[in-house]
């Protein structure tokens, strides 16, 4: 009979057994992300090399998500640089255009309706709009030896020399480089698993449903996933991710006679994996279905549990490496809040595109955002000014018009807010493509009140239960709660 009660209470302690180390997709991911951390990352591989096993589906996964994060980290590296540079060339106006006096007038108009502009009182040859951009005149006549002073003053102070800079160059030399480092580990032998066949993920697929029916982990956390993963000639549903590297690893393990107990290094601590949400120890049903079907017992550490137990690192060195894993958490978090897109759309292509072509392009997105996004909500351009309508996305692709530009394919009709958002104060809120937690769609009294409810106001106050919100909102019953934000749509029966 196999010892559960050793495998479930952690009671290995035997130093000659041979651990086989295997690593998920995010570790791989942290060790080039890293900005502090990279070197421990690596060194800690290195240190456990001759015992490590990376799953076929980890070996995918890792591949897309460092694309990801490189074409992200090029755009955002030259946004900084561009940052920098106007620092460099800080002027606070340029007194020798009208930009001053456009400035004082959008200051004073700011929150006046629209319609102000079609009204004879204020547009008119005697009307008011003639008198108020004379007062502005004058007043910009008045201060413009005062701002003149003021960028006198801004030129004199020392500026931010270009070796402050991000250097894009020395950036990309680095990621080449542990790139390369990756590559070596990958090919190193034994250490990938099998390669999959298309015929591998059918049967893992048929599999996964059925645990997915009785809730069974891992993976089943991630059904709100939508899209597919493309290997090659490879196709699966992005949410059979975790579930997959479980029963290949299972089916490895039960093969091998070399290895007494499996070490996953992981940081995905959601319920279907965790004892405890949020801890890194396995579920109890994991570890007593691994030793059943291998006869090995089975645990799991967070990043920075292994690397400091490999490395034997000081408190703090593991503190560091645990705060810098929280920020890519945060930002991935956030990533996963935003799920909804809100686009502009004028009267012509809103009804042709929008409503009857089911889709919209051709929209800039960042690349990490893409797997996040889940809606599309269209704000009608004047004289309706509001969001009106959403609809669920079916996939997001290249724009045919544009190949640097995104379609994104409607999964269904658009469906109609039963209480459309009007602008709010902030006549310039929805001057280009912004995103959202679609569950604001149904909340905010106006746009500006949207867009004040970001990732971090949500931070700190507590979602709506799944009960309160339908109960206020029934025309929306169709729909589910995600875990951790918003609102998802069921899949059609």
């Amino acid at each position: 009979m196999n010892n559960y009660f050793k495998s479930l209470y952690n009671l290995d302690n035997n130093d000659q057994e041979k651990i086989l180390y295997v690593l998920d997709s995010n570790f791989l991911s942290y060790a080039v992300q890293s900005i502090n951390n990279s070197e421990k990352f690596f060194s800690a591989i290195e240190e456990v090399k001759e015992s490590l096993y990376i799953p076929f589906i980890v070996y995918i996964e890792t591949i897309h998500n460092l694309r990801n994060h490189i074409e992200g980290t090029k755009d955002v590296i030259e946004d900084i640089d561009r940052i920098y540079e106007n620092i460099e060339n800080l002027e606070l106006f340029n007194i020798d255009t009208t930009e001053l006096k456009d400035f004082l007038f959008k200051k004073v108009t700011n929150g006046i309706s629209d319609r102000t502009n079609g009204n004879i009182n204020y547009k008119g040859n005697e009307g008011a709009r003639k008198n108020i951009e004379d007062i502005v005149q004058r007043l910009a006549e008045e201060i413009k030896d005062d701002i003149k002073d003021i960028n006198i003053k801004i030129n004199e102070i020392e500026k931010i020399k270009s070796d402050n800079k991000y250097n894009t160059e020395l950036d990309s030399k680095s990621i080449n480089e542990r790139l390369k480092r990756i590559n070596n580990i990958f090919s190193s032998d034994q250490i990938v698993g099998k390669e999959l066949t298309m015929k591998d993920f059918e049967n893992y697929a048929e599999i996964i449903e059925k645990r997915f029916e009785k809730k069974r982990g891992p993976g089943y956390k991630d059904q709100s996933k939508e899209g597919t993963r493309h290997f090659g000639n490879i196709e699966f549903k992005s949410k059979y991710g975790d579930a997959i590297l479980w029963l290949d690893l299972i089916n490895f393990v039960k093969n091998s006679t070399e290895y007494s107990k499996v070490l996953i290094v992981s940081d995905d601590v959601k319920s279907d994996w965790s004892e405890i949400k949020g801890e890194s120890e396995l579920k109890f049903d994991l570890k007593i279905e691994f030793l059943q079907k291998t006869g090995k017992s089975i645990d799991r550490l967070k990043s920075d549990e292994f690397i400091s137990s490999i490395l034997q690192l000081s408190e703090e060195e593991s503190r560091n490496i645990s705060e810098e894993i929280q920020e890519f958490n945060d930002f991935e978090t956030e990533y996963e809040f935003n799920d909804t897109i809100i686009i502009r759309a004028k009267k012509r292509g809103f009804k042709k595109v929008f409503l009857d072509e089911k889709c919209w392009y051709s929209i800039r997105i960042d690349e990490r955002k893409i797997p996040y996004i889940k809606y599309i909500a269209a704000y009608q351009t004047s004289p309706i000014s509001k969001i009106t309508h959403f609809a669920k996305v079916k996939d997001i692709v290249t724009s045919d018009e544009d190949s640097t530009k995104k379609k994104v394919i409607f999964d269904g009709v658009a469906q109609e807010l039963s209480q459309p958002i009007p602008l709010g104060n902030d006549w310039n809120a929805l001057q280009s493509n912004r995103y959202t937690n679609f569950k604001n769609l149904y909340n905010s009294k106006n746009i500006d009140d949207l867009l004040e409810k970001d990732y971090s106001y949500y931070q700190n106050k507590q979602l709506e239960s799944d009960e309160e919100f339908s109960k206020e909102h029934p025309d929306v019953s169709d729909k589910m709660i995600d875990d951790d934000f918003g609102y998802r749509n069921k899949k059609d029966d």
